[in-house]
């Protein structure tokens, strides 16, 4: 992504395609120069591309692609993950996709679409702060997704008022509660099976998501066994 002058102009700009040589130079984090790459083409995606989900007000409803970004290979389509930020005071960090419309990625994308995950509701008080997505191996026609997941803090969440939108919303508890990398499954990019808990992870998750939480002590030593 190009980034002009500091984090909060990212939407100036949008998500752009970078090419490699070969899979080797891939790996190693080695791009062709942007005068290769032919940079001053449209971005794939914008901030302002077809149903991307940006609430807070300051944004005035303009995605500015703030979390880190997943693109997968599914039946011939690529799909692209970013963050969605889903409440207006706050918190409500989720995930968002979008589908190409052919085998190539540079030939525009579908609406963006927020991600139905079985068993977690949005519009709680847990944060998912990304998605890492790649085909299942043991399935090409699957896709599996490590997520960055927060749960927060339902007692201290707020009490939805009668008629208010859920999403509008105090953000108290946003942070807190269980935070982990939850692993899960989907057969269209959008529709994922419940989130499976495979490491926790310090919260908030936001700049190691799939990092397990490392141990701060030794372990206190057993007892030795009476005689």
């Amino acid at each position: 992504m190009e980034v002009e002058n500091n984090w909060s102009a990212t939407h100036k700009r949008g998500i752009f395609a970078m090419k490699s040589s070969s899979i080797a130079d891939v790996v190693a984090g080695r791009w062709l120069a942007h005068r290769q790459q032919a940079i001053a083409t449209p971005p794939i995606l914008d901030g302002r591309h077809s149903a991307c989900v940006e609430r807070r007000p300051e944004n005035l409803g303009v995605c500015e692609f703030d979390g880190k970004l997943s693109l997968a290979r599914l039946r011939s389509r690529f799909v692209i993950y970013t963050r969605a930020n889903l409440k207006v005071h706050g918190g409500g960090r989720y995930v968002q996709a979008a589908t190409s419309f052919s085998d190539d990625p540079t030939a525009g994308f579908g609406p963006f679409a927020p991600l139905r995950i079985d068993g977690y509701d949005p519009r709680g008080p847990g944060n998912i702060y990304l998605a890492a997505v790649k085909a299942y191996p043991f399935d090409p026609s699957l896709l599996l997704g490590l997520f960055a997941v927060c749960r927060g803090d339902e007692r201290r969440a707020p009490t939805p008022a009668p008629g208010v939108d859920a999403y509008n919303q105090s953000a108290d508890g946003n942070t807190d509660g269980r935070s982990f990398t939850g692993l899960a499954l989907s057969c269209n990019g959008i529709d994922w099976s419940s989130l499976i808990e495979i490491a926790p992870t310090h919260a908030p998750t936001l700049y190691s998501p799939i990092l397990p939480r490392t141990r701060t002590r030794s372990p206190e030593p057993e007892p030795e066994p009476e005689l």
